[in-house]
């Protein structure tokens, strides 16, 4: 997961459990100092990927028509 500023509701266990898995966390903060190349590092050469947009992550100034509008995203 690129760009999460926490893990809203989910326990530690989950979150361990996704690590176990193989899933990454790229947080915001990283992404902001170092670019986006700090979440493409985890990505194998050649891997095949699927990109989502979780649009409550955006301002709702931007996108208004979400479920969860929190200021900035």
């Amino acid at each position: 997961q690129v760009g999460l500023r926490s893990v809203g509701s989910a326990r530690h266990a989950e979150i361990e459990a996704a690590r176990r898995y193989g899933s990454r966390f790229v947080t915001a903060r990283e992404v902001h100092a170092q670019g986006v190349e700090v979440a493409l590092r985890h990505i194998p050469e050649g891997a095949q990927v699927v990109v989502t947009l979780d649009c409550d992550g955006l301002d709702p100034g931007i996108m208004p028509g979400v479920a969860a509008r929190t200021p900035g995203g």
